[in-house]
């Protein structure tokens, strides 16, 4: 074979070579994608916000995959992408407990490299949310807040669940189980299991779980060194397992932490500055906001506005007082909305709960002596005005405020001093609609709703 042959046979080669390149790449475009919805316990029933999460066989443009998506009853919603692939559906309203929502895709060229999306549908109920505390058997019980006598133990931990507030999102719970080696570990289990499983060993340091992302995908957690106030504050991928510093100089932060709705800010309790610190997740400014308060505050949309509500302290006429403030994003302007000058009922606030859908309405402790541990719980609208007494008198201490996801009913836990939060009780307000009190479990803690 002489060279000119050579020559012309890798050309001939090349040639093939493209031309099958070009066929591949054009049936590759020609094949239609597939989507998968998830949830822990399957897609036949969903959350009273949805929090669906969508997996597509291959990339695909996010605005067209949106805008293929259909449901009946329509529900204004947000989509949170986590990647070209995965994205979660959250509903901007709560769906109605009870009713079946039909869902799902028309076939559109939503492919990222101008593949078909091809049409999928399933239909799901709402689910009523479960209640879901830890008892001084040192066991996660959960039960229907409508059904007293449904309560039943969940973990089975021989009596190692920590004390302290666990986590649930989308049907799941993290929690930590004190170890053998001094320290806390975290663990997960979702609503239709009996059995918790490991997420993350931490030998003899404690973890404790702080936020989880709206995405559904990263977990912010706390890991202390033994006898420390404080810890290293880490992100955690709940998919891959790897942690993450949050500050990569390792700063120490304290017990609070909260998301913002969209996932784009993140509030952490700083108590060596005093303060918070709001983390842009989404290429914004960060800040620091200065607080004597004890948390990280809580998010809440109000006028189309995005807003952290967050207690300070402030000098009253014969000593500090506790306020509530709110700090705009992305403006970073912040305003007093509860116990400014004008409030001349004297009281001290702190510790604010924002309630979903109520357009930046939230629920505070509210004390006439901020010396005095026991407190009232209040419901207050965005501009601070009384709007309900939860919790009438000041003998008890409130703590563990959680909000149903749509916004209808709170659970808390009272206990006396002293006695401590394991000689407490755990309570729901509101549950009807009606404005009552029911005592849930007494013996008990930390609630929080299991969508």
């Amino acid at each position: 074979m002489t060279r000119l042959d050579r020559t012309a046979l890798l050309i001939l080669l090349a040639a093939l070579l493209l031309t099958a390149a070009a066929l591949a790449l054009a049936q590759s475009r020609s094949l239609p994608l597939g989507v998968v919805c998830s949830q822990p316990d399957g897609c036949e029933q969903i959350t009273l916000l949805g929090e669906m999460l969508f997996s597509f066989s291959a990339a695909v443009d996010a605005p067209r995959a949106e805008q293929a998506f259909w449901m009946q009853p329509p529900v204004p919603a947000r989509w949170l992408w986590l990647d070209e692939r995965r994205a979660r559906w959250q509903a901007q309203q709560p769906l109605q407990g009870g009713v079946t929502y039909r869902f799902g895709f028309s076939a559109a060229q939503a492919g990222k490299n101008g593949q078909p999306l091809a049409a999928a549908a399933w239909q799901a109920a709402a689910r009523t949310p479960l209640a879901l505390y830890r008892s001084a058997d040192g066991e996660l019980w959960v039960a229907d807040p409508a059904q007293p006598d449904s309560a039943r133990r969940w973990t089975q931990t021989d009596g190692k669940a920590a004390a302290r507030q666990p986590l649930a999102f989308g049907g799941e719970a993290v929690f930590a189980v004190e170890n053998d080696a001094g320290g806390a570990d975290l663990w997960r289990i979702g609503r239709g299991e009996d059995t918790a499983r490991l997420l993350l060993k931490c030998a003899a340091e404690t973890c404790t779980p702080l936020a989880w992302s709206p995405r559904g995908d990263i977990l912010l957690y706390l890991r202390a060194a033994p006898g420390a106030a404080d810890g290293e504050a880490y992100l955690l991928d709940i998919s891959s397992g790897q942690s993450t510093a949050l500050f990569a100089d390792g700063q120490r932060v304290g017990y609070g932490a909260a998301w913002s709705p969209d996932g784009g800010w993140l509030a952490v309790r700083d108590e060596r500055q005093a303060g918070i610190r709001v983390l842009a997740l989404n290429g914004e400014a960060a800040f620091f906001v200065p607080s004597a308060g004890g948390g990280a505050g809580c998010w809440a949309e109000s006028g189309g506005r995005l807003y952290l509500y967050f207690d300070d302290l402030a000098r009253g006429v014969s000593s500090f007082r506790g306020v509530i403030r709110r700090l705009e994003m992305p403006s970073g302007a912040v305003e007093t909305v509860a116990g400014d000058a004008t409030d001349r009922i004297g009281f001290s606030y702190k510790s604010p709960v924002c309630r979903p859908f109520a357009q930046g309405a939230f629920v505070v402790a509210a004390q006439p002596d901020p010396q005095v541990p026991g407190a009232q719980l209040w419901l207050m609208d965005a501009e601070g005005r009384r709007q309900a007494v939860i919790l009438e008198g000041f003998d008890l201490v409130a703590g563990g405020l959680a909000w149903r996801p749509d916004g209808g009913a709170l659970l808390y836990h009272v206990f006396a001093l002293p006695g401590g939060a394991a000689q407490g009780e755990v309570r729901v307000w509101n549950l009807n609609g009606a404005g009552e009190t029911l005592r849930l479990a007494g013996a008990a803690a930390f609630p929080v709703w299991l969508p």
